[in-house]
């Protein structure tokens, strides 16, 4: 045995023995100690001035966002020349910290001479005939350019909420600028000023607030007690449900160590709790395939307290000794850590959309026309119909499941149903990415830092808000726990049914919630079981299990599954069509190199790399499954480059918006490889003073990344205001169940889809009033080719004939069934001021910049 001399603790032994301190040894030199010591201080040194940056980073960016408060947008005729009283908008400011206001400007290139007056003043009053100014601010003009927008910034105007305002714009006569304006009233708050008085119409005009850390604090407290309230329903739906499947499956009596060589401890089980939840919605909702099997919110209450009544039979049964011993193992500094990081998440996913009124952009509208059909259907639909004259609902579902019990649990409508949802669980982006990393890592650290990159730094997922994207997300949250789940499964010494069960369990959620994520899942089975079988030398065994995988997957999804061989590819097959149908433009495969470079994805594809190249160095599993994964992944989504067809499941744009999660994974392995390798170095109170700054400083990373995640919305994606709302609710009430609106569209050209999407508010009108538009959700893209056909035409005539001064395409129009016009807060190419002289249009409301016509008989 070695001579230990004083001074070597136990842990620093422990770590000799076990082969990963070899760069320690027995000293023998009077020198060495002293050596040692000088090394440990430079280690100390390096971690504190690693952790000191990155906290100092964490504290310096958590600086005001500046966000828009108020956007007028629309315009059509250049203001009223500048002059010394002025030309202006009054408006009432909506938040706090007021800071800024944007105009868009006119030069008269015509006009400007070097003799020409070149400054204007701008002034923000408390009203237009104020003489004293709450802001003044002179700007020369030299160099500006027409059709461009200028800020006048000011310091914040903290007590600016609800307050009203008049922006007034002054120069010299002669001055040949002026700024853009509408002719007709758009802004219900305020209206255009002229000479002091107010005229016909607005300005163009934007203003911007900042945004705090402490009114995010403030807002989370406003809604707290309606927080609170839902929570007891996303408990029932999200948590429960995983747990008591955990409990089954995963107990200590249940499966035991010599089936599977490493257990999932206490804080891993936890994590797989909400995705186990996830995965039996769309499972149990197999039922509502068999005749007389309806869901509706007595049965979804009913499902709750059966869940509630077992977990209260398990309390009782093991007499708490189980949750007792969960929360012994659980109570972990990385478990506390996990927790505040989950919390922080869902602070910021709902930061994130406060102020939105329904999900942003084109996905969502179909997503609420497919959960109006469960809703109505208590169940899988059949059809879209009588929504829509689509006769075959094949669309991935398992989202769905889990927005109909969430509905009928809470009562909310559906925008804010798919809203509130959302966001929940985008914040479980954070135990799912733990569970992956932690489980291929064996380490916790590994897991932590994994899951703050996905949750607060990687600019995916989270940028999923601005697409609505959550059919998507759900997937790529149940993904961990099948990846797991199957490894679990695959590895064990001997088959254990349990382990099975579980697996295709978590695995048929997928294939059941996005077909595309499915792609993603097998995409890393196929290399793990090769790489596996060739570590293992035991290829027979691993084919085995993996065969009997497959059996339990298809036998759990066997109904939905037989569905889709019936009526979707055994007619792709009947015509021979099926490799043209799956086919598309090359064009939609571009690849999108912006999604690698936005915010701080970039340095995250750098340090993955990085890890990769560690762990290969090294010959870790994690890292050769990782950049097998990705591997694979690319090959499957460029099939062009192998000389077949590129197909409309996946493409590089949705490759570049998953992996998020193996970047993740890698760059948990390097922190977490880097730290070890620190505080191997390092020993007694230098490890501990070592490892609480390596704490902060992820505290410190996760401050600065998740605060300026804040503002990710694209604000290109909101479509519906908070304007749109009231005419929403007039028209449930002063229209016929019959009536159909006329509304703004644009072609949405992505590859060969090119069909025809709202492109304002009235793309809303659908679900939020109950009323037909011309522009259905895109679902309609799978209608017989005459009513898509006809949709596109008809909204091609309107595009061309905005005015609609064309009899043809009045009648059209009538032949169609519309009835009323609807121009909503964004707008589109049908423009207010073009219908209200037309005498076969009346309008029947008008509130700020929403319109609602009434087709008059001519």
């Amino acid at each position: 045995m070695a001579h230990w001399p004083r001074g070597f603790d136990k842990a620093t032994r422990f770590l000799y023995n076990a082969g990963v301190s070899q760069d320690v040894a027995t000293p023998h030199h009077p020198f060495s100690q002293w050596r040692g010591r000088l090394g440990r201080a430079v280690v100390l040194v390096a971690v504190a001035a690693g952790a000191g940056f990155a906290i100092w980073q964490g504290v310096t960016g958590l600086t005001p966002k500046t966000l828009t408060d108020i956007r007028q947008e629309r315009l059509d005729v250049a203001a009223p020349p500048l002059s010394d009283s002025g030309v202006g908008q009054t408006l009432v400011c909506r938040q706090s910290n007021l800071c800024a206001v944007e105009v868009l400007l006119v030069i008269h290139e015509e006009s400007r001479t070097p003799e020409s007056p070149g400054v204007i003043t701008f002034h923000l009053r408390e009203t237009p005939t104020a003489t004293t100014d709450l802001v003044t601010i002179p700007v020369d003009t030299d160099g500006w350019a027409h059709n461009t927008p200028y800020t006048f910034s000011f310091p914040p105007l903290a007590d600016s909420a609800g307050r009203a305002y008049a922006v007034v714009l002054t120069a010299e006569p002669g001055t040949p600028v002026t700024v853009w304006a509408e002719s007709v009233d758009t802004y219900a708050d305020g209206s255009l000023i002229v000479d002091g008085e107010p005229r016909a119409g607005d300005l163009y005009f934007k203003t911007y607030v900042q945004y705090t850390p402490l009114m995010t604090v403030t807002d989370t407290l406003a809604v707290l007690p309606a927080a609170l309230g839902l929570a007891v329903p996303l408990v029932l739906l999200l948590l429960l449900p995983g747990l008591l499947l955990s409990a089954g499956l995963l107990s200590a009596g249940l499966v035991s160590a010599d089936l599977v060589p490493a257990r999932l401890n206490a804080l891993e089980r936890v994590c797989l709790w909400p995705c186990l939840s996830l995965a039996v919605w769309p499972v149990l909702f197999l039922l509502t395939l068999l005749p007389g099997v309806r869901f509706g919110p007595a049965l979804a209450w009913g499902f709750c307290a059966v869940l509630l009544a077992a977990a209260g039979a398990l309390l009782v049964a093991t007499r708490g000794r189980g949750a007792g011993r969960w929360l012994r193992e659980a109570n972990t500094p990385v478990g506390w850590g996990l927790l505040v990081l989950f919390l922080v998440t869902l602070l910021v996913r709902f930061a994130q959309v406060r102020g939105l009124v329904a999900p942003c952009w084109i996905d969502p509208v179909d997503h609420a026309l497919i959960l109006r059909r469960f809703l109505g259907a208590g169940g899988i639909p059949a059809s879209y119909e009588p929504l829509l004259p689509v006769p075959d609902y094949l669309h991935h579902y398992g989202f769905y499941t889990v927005a109909a019990m969430f509905h009928w649990l809470t009562g909310l409508d559906v925008s804010g149903t798919l809203l509130i949802l959302g966001q929940v669980i985008g914040a479980l982006v954070v135990p799912a990415t733990y569970l992956l990393a932690a489980r291929l890592s064996r380490r916790p650290l590994a897991g932590l830092v994994a899951a703050l990159a996905a949750g607060l730094i990687s600019t995916f997922p989270a940028y999923y808000v601005s697409w609505g994207r959550y059919t998507q997300l759900t997937a790529m949250i149940l993904l961990p726990a099948a990846l797991v789940c199957t490894m679990l499964a695959l590895e064990s010494r001997r088959t254990n049914w349990r382990l099975v069960v579980l697996a295709a369990l978590t695995t048929a959620a997928v294939l059941l919630t996005h077909y595309r994520v499915f792609v993603f899942y097998a995409c890393f089975v196929a290399p793990y079981v090769l790489y596996t079988a060739y570590r293992w030398r035991a290829w027979r065994p691993l084919l085995g299990r993996l065969a009997l995988h497959v059996g339990v997957v298809l036998l759990i999804a066997g109904p939905w599954l037989w569905r889709l061989a019936v009526r979707w590819f055994a007619g792709f097959i009947a015509q021979g069509t099926l490799v043209q149908t799956l086919s598309v433009d090359p064009a939609y495969n571009d690849v999108p190199w912006g999604y690698l470079t936005a915010g701080w994805n970039r340095e995250l594809a750098a340090l993955a790399f990085a890890g990769a190249l560690v762990g290969l160095w090294r010959g870790r599993r994690l890292a050769a499954l990782m950049a097998l994964w990705l591997a694979v992944l690319v090959i499957v989504t460029n099939t062009n480059r192998l000389g077949l067809p590129n197909t409309f499941v996946i493409n590089n744009g949705t490759l570049l918006i998953a992996v998020y999660l193996p970047l993740a994974v890698l760059v948990g392995y390097l922190v977490d490889a880097v730290a070890r390798w620190l505080l191997r170095r390092l020993a007694g109170r230098g490890r501990r003073v070592a490892v609480g700054l390596v704490a902060l400083a992820l505290l410190g990373v996760g401050l600065r990344t998740g605060w300026a995640m804040i503002p990710i919305v694209n604000p290109v994606t909101v479509l519906i205001e908070p304007e749109d709302l009231p005419a929403m609710a007039w028209i449930r009430q002063h229209t016929p169940p019959t009536a159909r609106f006329l509304i703004n569209g644009h072609i949405w050209p992505e590859g060969e889809f090119r069909d025809y999407v709202g492109s304002d508010g009235g793309y809303w009108v659908w679900h939020l009033a109950e009323r037909e538009t011309t522009v259905p959700p895109l679902a309609y893209a799978m209608a017989p080719a005459d009513y898509r056909d006809g949709v596109n035409a008809l909204m091609q005539a309107v595009n061309e004939d905005p005015a609609l001064d064309s009899p043809d395409l009045r009648r059209r129009l009538r032949e169609a069934g519309v009835t009323h016009v609807y121009i909503g807060a964004r707008g589109g190419a049908i423009r207010p001021e073009a219908l209200a002289q037309q005498p076969y249009c009346r309008v029947v409301y008008q509130q700020g910049p929403v319109w609602v016509f009434e087709l008059v008989n001519e």
